[in-house]
């Protein structure tokens, strides 16, 4: 059985003739073939369009990632945004089923009986790990940053002092309440708290020392409470901005 290969969101692929070949089809029929399967995931996950574009002998794929049954004789794979140019490597798919089964937003689609294999080792750990470092340093230029109250001690005034405390100062300066634009807040900190937990698992040197550089460039953070974290949405002067249309 032949398996073809897109990356989501990646460059659009010219693999329709090659499809079409191995379906034993005309291109204007798999075209809307590989259409059907595109409005099927759609239905199935719940997005309001189709995930798979046919343009042209070009085929592309935004919005979700996994391995579509076209046929008896073809599967179109797609690879996640996140592994970019590793997309070719092996061990990844074992390792992104697992993730897909434990996420709620991950389908099997039952109708569809898809070639697999039994996985000989896994590298969830690396493929985390990769996943962390990517997405950090991709977006670092653009810190998370909030306001933070805190209380220091200094001769210089540069914050609220309590004027009892500027006739009585301190061996170490007056008390004065402070406010902080800072990088040690709870998003900063649930980053910080992942690197570290995946720098423990992972048996890769390089990728170890990469998390080790994330933890350091975010510094000191809070420590997290136990159980359950509370979604919390970054702020928008910390989101990437699209880009201005020429």
């Amino acid at each position: 059985m032949a398996r073809f290969s897109i990356v989501e969101y990646g460059a659009p692929a010219s693999l329709l003739t090659s499809i079409a070949a191995s379906m034993g089809k005309g291109t204007a029929e798999t075209a809307r073939h590989i259409s059907d399967a595109g409005a099927r995931i759609a239905r199935q996950v719940g997005l309001k369009k189709s995930p798979i574009e046919v343009s042209g002998a070009l085929v592309s794929s935004s919005k979700v990632a996994g391995l579509l049954h076209l046929g008896r004789s073809c599967e179109l794979e797609i690879a996640p945004k996140f592994l970019g140019d590793n997309a070719g490597a092996t061990g990844w798919r074992e390792d992104f089923f697992f993730l897909a089964m434990l996420s709620k937003h991950g389908h099997v689609l039952a109708s569809d009986r898809i070639r697999a294999h039994t996985a000989a080792e896994s590298d969830l750990d690396s493929l985390l790990a990769r996943a962390i470092t990517e997405m950090y340093w991709e977006h670092h230029h653009r810190p998370i940053r909030s306001y933070k109250k805190t209380i220091e001690h200094d001769f210089f005034l540069d914050g609220d002092v309590d004027p009892f405390d500027l006739r009585v100062p301190g061996p170490s300066g007056y008390p004065q309440e402070v406010i902080r634009f800072s990088k040690a807040n709870r998003h900063n900190a649930v980053i910080c708290a992942a690197a570290g937990i995946a720098s423990r698992h992972v048996r890769n040197p390089t990728s170890s020392a990469e998390l080790s550089r994330v933890r350091a460039h975010l510094g000191a953070q809070p420590r997290l409470p136990h159980g359950h974290l509370v979604q919390q949405s970054v702020p928008g002067r910390s989101r990437p901005t699209s880009p201005r249309p020429e």
